[in-house]
């Protein structure tokens, strides 16, 4: 039989063909223990970045780039997505609010512009007028360097995420297997607007919805847009 079929179907080769080889049989037994089954310690969760471990993160940022620190300030006070904060932009403001279309759910959020994060520090209107400095571009977050044929222009998701996790690895933390990336300050907002606006504002915040949320806010299919 061949070897192939040997490891598709593995119940016909114990039960009709002994004479197969135990070189055979051991290699069907070595693919499945590391193929097919999970066993716990393959697992480890992801570590939690909490706000103390952030601020030494942040820190590391003002020596990387003016866009590094604003990435990450953008994300900790708006509660969005890395896809969705790399896409805003300053047409995006308008009757003092920051409109955003989620991209991975449609979404529509209206956040104002007076929105703080005490705990952070953090006044939204500032954040974007931090953005602007040395910003010849209608992206909030705008890189000039040129490296590796990258030109000057906004930055890509996973430029934030790599951003991040060199900040991350060169500010002296020690982490686990699974260290947090960017997209853990989504969270890491949510925790700290639940404690200063309450869970249904860090419920509305960053687009998530439950069923009491679905009488009282719009769904995201339509074109209107919930105010925060």
């Amino acid at each position: 039989m061949p070897q192939a079929q040997l490891l598709l179907n593995p119940q016909w080769s114990l039960h009709n063909h002994h004479q197969q080889s135990v070189h055979s049989v051991g290699l069907y037994e070595s693919l499945l223990d590391r193929t097919l089954i999970a066993r716990p310690q393959d697992f480890q969760p992801l570590s939690l970045l909490v706000f103390s471990l952030f601020t030494v993160i942040r820190q590391a940022a003002l020596s990387h780039s003016e866009w590094a620190a604003n990435a990450c300030d953008l994300a900790l006070v708006t509660g969005q997505r890395r896809e969705d904060v790399s896409l805003f932009r300053f047409s995006d403001i308008r009757d003092g609010r920051l409109f955003v279309t989620q991209g991975k759910t449609g979404h529509k959020l209206a956040i104002s512009l007076n929105l703080r994060l005490d705990a952070a520090g953090l006044f939204l209107q500032d954040v974007i007028e931090r953005c602007r400095v040395n910003n010849p571009s209608n992206f909030m977050l705008y890189s000039s360097i040129r490296r590796g044929g990258r030109k000057p222009g906004p930055l890509f998701p996973d430029g934030l995420t790599q951003a991040f996790s060199d900040l991350r690895d060169s500010s002296g933390l020690r982490f686990g297997p699974n260290p947090p990336s960017f997209h853990e300050i989504r969270s890491l907002a949510g925790r700290l607007y639940e404690v200063e606006y309450g869970e249904e504002f860090a419920q509305r915040l960053p687009g998530h919805k439950n069923s009491a949320m679905t009488k009282k806010y719009l769904d995201a299919r339509s074109a209107e847009y919930v105010m925060v």
